[in-house]
């Protein structure tokens, strides 16, 4: 598909940028950057300034999502067109995140997951696209559509492991159910097969949720001691940012 390798190639070259801009956190399926190298990346250097990188990033987006717009419009009906202008839509609301727009990331979020909406009426089994839209739709506090989408993921595949782990981080952050987010990790360790670097982020996970379930600390609250600020694996609470890998 010309669009999708045009994408690819152009993504690579903006990849040391966005490994300077994104916290990683929730794991994309059909987006081409790795949770694991974001979230191993070196950060910028004292003095470093970026903020020129961000702005020519973004840029060169929404260039990108104009252009295809109108290839949209032309071509209603292609699933390939809507699933890439919702993947750069995810990419530009994650820098808009990483800037510290919420306002901008929200509603970013928001139109990425309508267009994952437009690729799966085309395209209803790509368990891919679809937990891309849930997590759009996590990121633009679009909760109960989140879910939905996460749990008709699940069952579609159930031995998808970025469905796993994000419907996990999902109910840590929008339900917060530690037992239930601990149990899509174990599901995920057990039947995803998750490569090394992914695998350890699930432990430390785990073992978040573990602590979290502990009786508070006698005199403390047990609602703001079962919430951390600081979590393993480079996840921040509450406000968790990524884009992942893309699924084999």
């Amino acid at each position: 598909m010309a669009s999708a390798s045009s994408l690819h190639n152009k993504q690579r070259r903006v990849y040391a940028m966005v490994a300077l801009l994104v916290i990683a956190g929730l794991m994309g399926s059909t987006i081409v950057y790795s949770l694991t190298a974001l979230r191993d990346a070196p950060t910028p250097g004292p003095g470093q300034d970026i903020s020129a990188d961000r702005e020519s990033l973004k840029q060169t987006w929404q260039a990108d999502i104009k252009g295809l717009e109108e290839k949209t419009i032309a071509d209603p009906k292609d699933a390939s067109l809507w699933l890439e202008l919702a993947n750069t839509r995810y990419n530009l609301a994650s820098l808009y995140r990483s800037t510290g727009d919420k306002e901008a990331a929200q509603n970013t979020f928001r139109r990425a997951y309508e267009d994952y909406q437009k690729t799966l009426a085309l395209q209803p089994d790509d368990v891919n696209a679809r937990v891309d839209a849930a997590t759009s739709a996590f990121y633009g506090d679009l909760i109960d559509d989140a879910e939905k989408n996460f749990k008709v993921a699940i069952e579609k595949d159930p031995r998808h492991l970025n469905a796993r782990y994000n419907y996990g981080i999902f109910l840590i952050q929008a339900r917060k159910d530690p037992a239930a987010a601990k149990a899509q990790w174990q599901k995920a360790l057990e039947d995803a097969n998750p490569p090394e670097k992914e695998a350890e982020s699930l432990q430390e996970l785990i073992r978040l949720a573990d602590s979290m379930m502990q009786p508070a600390p006698k005199g403390q609250n047990p609602a703001t001691s079962a919430a951390p600020t600081a979590q393993p694996g480079g996840l921040e609470a509450p406000d968790l940012s990524g884009i992942g890998q893309k699924q084999p």
